[in-house]
Protein backbone atom coordinates (compact mmCIF):
# COMPACT_ATOMS: atom_id res chain seq x y z
CA UNK A 1 0.00 0.00 0.00
CA UNK A 2 1.23 3.14 -1.23
CA UNK A 3 1.42 6.60 0.86
CA UNK A 4 -0.81 7.84 -1.43
CA UNK A 5 -3.55 5.39 -0.60
CA UNK A 6 -3.25 5.38 3.25
CA UNK A 7 -4.09 8.83 2.94
CA UNK A 8 -7.39 8.23 0.99
CA UNK A 9 -8.46 4.87 3.24
CA UNK A 10 -11.60 5.61 5.20
CA UNK A 11 -11.82 9.23 3.26
CA UNK A 12 -15.05 10.61 2.34
CA UNK A 13 -15.50 13.92 0.51
CA UNK A 14 -17.32 17.48 1.71
CA UNK A 15 -17.17 20.70 1.32
CA UNK A 16 -17.83 20.82 4.97
CA UNK A 17 -16.40 19.23 8.26
CA UNK A 18 -18.21 16.24 8.65
CA UNK A 19 -19.97 15.12 11.26
CA UNK A 20 -20.29 11.46 12.95
CA UNK A 21 -24.46 11.72 12.27
CA UNK A 22 -23.38 13.07 8.12
CA UNK A 23 -21.30 9.97 7.94
CA UNK A 24 -23.75 7.42 9.36
CA UNK A 25 -26.26 8.45 6.57
CA UNK A 26 -24.18 8.43 4.08
CA UNK A 27 -26.16 5.41 1.46
CA UNK A 28 -24.60 2.19 1.72
CA UNK A 29 -24.34 1.93 -1.80
CA UNK A 30 -21.49 4.77 -1.76
CA UNK A 31 -18.97 2.34 -1.08
CA UNK A 32 -19.68 0.16 -4.22
CA UNK A 33 -20.10 3.41 -6.62
CA UNK A 34 -16.48 4.41 -4.97
CA UNK A 35 -14.52 1.04 -5.37
CA UNK A 36 -16.11 1.23 -9.10
CA UNK A 37 -14.97 4.55 -9.82
CA UNK A 38 -11.32 4.53 -7.98
CA UNK A 39 -11.09 0.75 -6.49
CA UNK A 40 -8.59 -2.01 -7.13
CA UNK A 41 -8.15 -2.46 -11.20
CA UNK A 42 -10.32 0.64 -12.29
CA UNK A 43 -9.31 3.51 -14.70
CA UNK A 44 -8.45 5.32 -11.86
CA UNK A 45 -5.77 2.77 -10.09
CA UNK A 46 -4.60 2.08 -13.75
CA UNK A 47 -3.72 5.89 -14.54
CA UNK A 48 -2.32 6.84 -10.80
CA UNK A 49 -0.76 3.44 -9.72
CA UNK A 50 -2.86 3.70 -6.13
CA UNK A 51 -6.81 2.77 -5.06
CA UNK A 52 -8.84 3.17 -2.53
CA UNK A 53 -11.50 0.58 -0.89
CA UNK A 54 -14.89 1.92 -0.15
CA UNK A 55 -16.19 0.83 3.09
CA UNK A 56 -19.26 1.94 5.07
CA UNK A 57 -18.68 3.93 8.70
CA UNK A 58 -19.87 0.60 10.56
CA UNK A 59 -16.98 -1.45 8.89
CA UNK A 60 -13.90 -0.22 11.39
CA UNK A 61 -13.83 0.44 14.95
CA UNK A 62 -12.49 3.97 15.81
CA UNK A 63 -11.58 5.71 19.03
CA UNK A 64 -13.59 7.94 20.99
CA UNK A 65 -13.50 11.40 19.45
CA UNK A 66 -12.12 10.02 15.70
CA UNK A 67 -14.48 13.15 14.39
CA UNK A 68 -13.00 16.00 16.17
CA UNK A 69 -9.36 14.88 14.55
CA UNK A 70 -10.20 14.44 11.08
CA UNK A 71 -7.55 16.18 9.20
CA UNK A 72 -8.20 17.94 6.10
CA UNK A 73 -6.69 17.74 2.47
CA UNK A 74 -7.28 20.06 0.10
CA UNK A 75 -5.27 21.92 -2.77
CA UNK A 76 -5.18 22.22 -6.43
CA UNK A 77 -6.30 18.42 -7.44
CA UNK A 78 -8.98 18.41 -5.15
CA UNK A 79 -10.58 20.95 -7.48
CA UNK A 80 -12.32 23.07 -4.15
CA UNK A 81 -13.68 19.68 -2.67
CA UNK A 82 -11.77 19.03 1.12
CA UNK A 83 -10.78 15.59 1.77
CA UNK A 84 -11.16 14.59 5.59
CA UNK A 85 -8.84 11.78 6.59
CA UNK A 86 -8.37 9.89 9.63
CA UNK A 87 -5.23 11.43 11.47
CA UNK A 88 -2.70 8.38 11.55
CA UNK A 89 -3.14 7.00 15.19
CA UNK A 90 -6.58 6.88 14.70
CA UNK A 91 -6.47 4.84 12.19
CA UNK A 92 -3.26 2.88 13.39
CA UNK A 93 -5.83 1.93 16.39
CA UNK A 94 -9.13 0.66 13.98
CA UNK A 95 -6.04 -1.35 12.21
CA UNK A 96 -4.90 -3.23 15.71
CA UNK A 97 -8.27 -3.60 16.84
CA UNK A 98 -9.57 -5.46 13.78
CA UNK A 99 -6.53 -7.37 14.28
CA UNK A 100 -6.04 -8.90 10.85
CA UNK A 101 -1.92 -9.56 10.32
CA UNK A 102 -2.25 -7.38 7.24
CA UNK A 103 -3.28 -4.74 9.22
CA UNK A 104 -0.52 -5.35 11.72
CA UNK A 105 1.74 -4.94 8.79
CA UNK A 106 0.00 -2.06 8.02
CA UNK A 107 1.00 -0.31 11.24
CA UNK A 108 4.76 -1.79 11.05
CA UNK A 109 5.07 -0.15 7.98
CA UNK A 110 4.23 2.79 9.35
Amino acid sequence: MTVASFMIMLTCLFSERPSALAARRLSPDASILLDGAIGEGSTFHETFGYYAHGIGPETAILPRGWEERLVPITGEGTHGATAWCLEAADLAVSKLVAGREQDHEFVRAR
